[in-house]
């Protein structure tokens, strides 16, 4: 949650991270590529790390409720997505403090698909250990 808090910084804002992500684009493409692709680049790449920060989050907080590893555990998985929802919200709440970020419903929503994604794969995952497959019974 902390590094979430840092990547909700302006120091990771739109504007910012454009830099780091341009010189990628243009190892792939080359120059070939228009400023309308370059925006829709960054803004998945973007969304992908809202994405990947809270199924990441969802799956520490599944862990923390849920100590065993094996075994599929609703409330736990309801609780994880829960407080996912309830951290991205305040952390929304925190970009609409800052200068250069805005605070969207739309990204504490694709935030907590993170979660969702993340408490599905647990699921996947518990089917498969059931099932005493890899060796996980």
């Amino acid at each position: 949650m902390a590094l979430i808090s840092i990547f909700s910084t302006d120091s990771f804002s739109n504007d910012n991270t454009g830099s780091i992500i341009e010189p990628v684009l243009r190892a792939v493409l080359g120059r070939s590529y228009t400023d309308e692709l370059f925006d829709l680049f960054h803004y998945l790449v973007r969304k992908s790390a809202h994405i990947m920060e809270y199924a990441i989050l969802g799956l520490f907080w599944y862990r923390a409720i849920n100590k065993r590893l094996c075994g599929w555990n609703i409330k736990a998985a309801i609780a994880a997505v829960m407080f996912s929802f309830i951290y991205a919200s305040l952390d929304e709440f925190h970009q609409a403090f800052t200068s250069n970020r805005d605070g969207r419903p739309l990204d504490v929503m694709i935030d907590s698909a993170g979660a969702i994604i993340a408490m599905t794969a647990v699921w996947f995952y518990n089917i498969k250990c059931r099932a005493g497959i890899n060796g996980h019974r």
